[in-house]
């Protein structure tokens, strides 16, 4: 595999076609937004592939963890999915997390990007990812 490409976005990975249809399935490492899905898809009888968007907001009740397989990670997330969750510390709420930065070489984030401030006074703030002691799918917070 060669190294990212930034500017186009792009990771080049040589594969035959034959590695390629032998590869994992997309769902085999799912994070916990789509493990939520999956579980909400089951405890409506929905197949696994509709998207839960189409089930109107009032069927969900707010702060709801589905339970999902055993197998699954509980701890996996996507960079998308937190974007926008609430950074709390102990004196209250931060800011909202906003993006990430992450280290090229081992693929590793190491700083959280939050908007701390009012819409007045509002900057960028860097937090260290080893500073986060939890993350709440329910209620979409960092803390």
């Amino acid at each position: 595999m060669d190294k990212p490409d930034w500017t186009k976005k792009l990771v080049a990975a040589h594969l035959t076609t034959d590695e390629l249809l032998k590869s994992s399935d997309v769902d085999t490492e799912k994070p916990v937004s789509r493990q939520q899905e999956l579980a909400l898809n089951e405890h409506f009888g929905l197949p696994a592939r509709v998207s839960y968007s189409f089930i109107p907001p009032s069927l969900v009740p707010a702060q709801r963890v589905f339970p999902t397989h055993a197998e699954d990670d509980p701890h996996l997330r996507g960079t998308l999915d937190v974007t926008g969750y609430q950074v709390w510390t102990p004196d209250g709420c931060l800011g909202l997390l906003e993006d990430f930065v992450l280290e090229p070489a081992s693929w590793h984030i190491k700083y959280l990007i939050v908007k701390v401030g009012d819409w007045v006074h509002r900057h960028d703030q860097l937090i260290s990812t080893h500073r986060v002691k939890a993350i709440s799918w329910a209620y979409r917070d960092v803390a």
